[in-house]
């Protein structure tokens, strides 16, 4: 079984200070007792130093299932300092040869999700470190399963995506040499050259990744997993657990307060997304296929998305998102919560400059003149970034292939497709709406659920001032019209 395969190996994971490492660490833990060691690769960040921000990662609230369930299982967590843009990732001499000795599962989920990350960013961190880390792994002694995370877009161009390794239009290994010795002002210039079809460096750097992979697939055991969209968690730990703002959470967060009125997107479109509970349980199947020797494929590639196995489109999350986000508030911030998905380029431009960017300066205008600090603007161009990078994925269609990863669960036995559940578990999308707008509240908003009464009582005084505002607008613009009509006669 899965767990009897991890009783007494130790597992590295990079990137575990990320949304899907958290809670890879947290299952890992909670459903595989019998693991030696679990070795989390960071770096420091913000004067913390490795060993204060994993203590500091423990804490959230994630693990305090663990901490009821079994305690002493978070002493098994190791703190490893390391950079994945040097040689050997720059990990000590003793914290080297502990490693190299004892791991026998590697994660790689490290990466920039920064959708507008530069090239040499995107390329140093999702690229080059996968060269290092892979270039790291020959050194284990004991390795059985190397687990690449990957991103089902990373092949934007083709209208299937299938689960197979396809050429990148360009060289990994010569992008790498132009990052390394050229200015970054100039990658920049050559940027759009550069990334083809891509568009934003993330989805480039990551095909690059890919190709990485490939190269090592005579040495070690690798396998590559590509998950979608990721989104709150459908069960595990908890229902509805999210501590990141990217993706649809965000757009979801930011209708709630008020202060995104427009999105372009096509509602019909099938959402590629995928709960990161599910996603993580596949991964930890794809590692021991791997490792049993139960994958035929020299590298084996796996999309790990919903698709229409769980038929939910754009349109559906968004006027689910509106319906429960009413039921289930978040505290009120801009005005009452509106907003709509459009395919037409002027009514959404139009919309925001007039709902969003108009309020925006005369909010931060009176701000100033209160003596404040203005931030509504810088808001607004945050939303504004990221909304442009998002409808990529909102207004194009693909067909993802996901038959390899629906298939993962058939290899487990009947006690474990309970504990790592991904295709076998049914979806309540209403309830998986409300848990993902509470979590979001709780996690990323820390804002308690006790304050739901407060907020709906606000939300109703915000829905008076939006209609009284509305009205007070149409009787103007009916009073001017007039007016200008009796002065014209």
């Amino acid at each position: 079984s899965i767990r009897d395969w991890l009783t007494g190996k130790s597992i590295l994971i990079t990137g575990g200070t990320g949304f899907m490492g958290k809670v890879l660490l947290e299952k890992l833990l909670r459903s595989c007792p019998g693991i030696e060691k679990i070795y989390v690769l960071c770096r420091y960040k913000k004067n913390l130093s490795p060993s204060i921000r994993i203590v500091n990662l423990l804490q959230l609230p994630l693990f305090d299932r663990l901490r009821q369930e079994n305690p002493s299982a978070l002493d098994k967590v190791v703190s490893l300092y390391g950079e994945l843009t040097r040689d050997s990732l720059g990990i000590r001499k003793e914290d080297y040869e502990e490693v190299v000795k004892n791991v026998s599962v590697v994660f790689n989920l490290a990466a920039t999700l920064k959708l507008e990350a530069d090239l040499k960013t995107a390329v140093e961190h999702n690229t080059i470190g996968t060269l290092k880390i892979l270039t790291f792994a020959k050194a284990f002694e004991k390795l059985e399963a190397f687990v690449h995370i990957s991103t089902t877009f990373c092949h934007p161009e083709e209208d299937e995506i299938k689960e197979t390794l396809l050429k990148t239009a360009v060289d990994a290994n010569y992008v790498i040499d132009l990052v390394n010795w050229m200015k970054p002002e100039m990658l920049e210039k050559l940027r759009p050259k550069i990334l083809g079809c891509h568009p934003n460096c993330y989805t480039f750097s990551k095909a690059l990744a890919e190709k990485i992979v490939e190269n090592f697939a005579d040495e070690l055991p690798v396998c590559i997993a590509r998950p979608s969209i990721v989104i709150p968690s459908l069960r595990e730990p908890m229902p509805g657990w999210v501590d990141s703002l990217n993706g649809p959470i965000g757009v979801l967060v930011a209708g709630g307060k008020g202060v995104l009125r427009s999105m372009l997107g096509k509602p019909d479109v099938q959402a590629q997304i995928i709960p990161v509970d599910i996603a993580i349980n596949a991964l930890i199947v794809i590692a021991w296929k791997k490792a049993t020797k139960q994958e035929e494929e020299l590298i084996p590639v796996y999309n790990i998305s919903c698709d229409e196995k769980v038929p939910i489109t754009w349109g559906d999350i968004l006027e689910k998102g509106r319906r429960y986000g009413l039921e289930y508030p978040i505290n009120p911030g801009l005005w009452y919560p509106r907003g709509s998905m459009t395919t037409n380029h002027f009514t959404h431009l139009l919309t925001v400059f007039l709902l969003q960017i108009v309020p925006a300066y005369f909010i931060d205008l009176l701000l100033i003149c209160l003596g404040q600090k203005p931030f509504m603007v810088y808001v607004q161009n945050r939303i504004n970034q990221g909304l442009k990078l998002l409808q990529y994925f909102t207004m194009r269609t693909w067909k993802v292939h996901i038959h390899k990863a629906v298939a993962l669960i058939d290899a487990v036995n009947e006690e474990e497709r309970a504990i790592f559940y991904i295709s076998n578990v049914q979806y309540n999308i209403d309830e998986f709406i409300i848990s993902a707008i509470l979590g979001a509240k709780q996690y990323c908003l820390k804002e308690s659920l006790s304050t739901l009464p407060s907020a709906r009582r606000k939300l109703k005084i915000y829905y008076v001032i939006d209609v009284i505002t509305k009205i007070s607008l149409s009787l103007f613009i009916i009073w001017s019209s007039y007016s200008a009509l009796l002065i014209y006669k």
